[in-house]
């Protein structure tokens, strides 16, 4: 028998946050190192920070960019090859995560991949006072969320040894 665990739901008209909200469109100031000047742009993203921590008060929150395939192809080709797609969603590709299309009225989505290598920090009492906050969103629900931490978590307690195995 095949329990069935929903992924998302909608939020609608709520300022408050949990982990997995993942907020459309949303305006970042992002620097361009080449021109020393910043631009805004918009990003998909997903929320990292854990909720219990959001709840303390935490005065600045993490977050981690969405992408479609196709948009992450655009700047990493690789993203084109079944090869690559398959250990995606086997968890064998470093850095990245996908999370399943979102089926909910009214914000339908595709699959897509959370890209851990892109952290992005905004300050809470920001995204609180974005009159976007209040938008409709999807949080993504448990235990995929849970998943989604994990996989976060295990990409940054990864040691990098100084000296390979030899096999020779």
């Amino acid at each position: 028998m095949t329990t069935s665990f929903k992924w998302y739901e909608v939020i609608e008209n709520e300022k408050e946050l949990q982990q997995g909200d993942i907020l459309e469109n949303w305006k970042l100031e992002v620097p361009q190192a080449e021109y020393g000047e910043i631009v805004e742009e918009f990003y998909t993203i997903i929320l990292m920070t854990q909720t219990c921590d959001i709840e303390d008060g935490i005065s600045h929150l993490i977050f981690c960019p969405l992408w479609t395939k196709e948009q992450i192809a655009e700047s990493d080709p690789t993203f084109n090859n079944p090869a690559t797609i398959g250990n995606l969603l086997k968890g064998r590709l470093i850095g990245f995560y996908p999370i399943n299309k979102c089926e909910v009225e009214p914000l339908k989505r595709p699959w897509r991949i959370v890209q851990f290598q892109r952290i992005i920090e905004i300050e809470t009492d920001k995204v609180l006072s974005d009159n976007k906050i209040v938008e409709p969103r999807i949080r993504l629900l448990p235990p995929y969320r849970e998943s989604l931490s994990q996989a976060f978590a295990r990409f940054f307690m990864r040691v990098g040894l100084p000296v390979p195995v030899d096999t020779s």
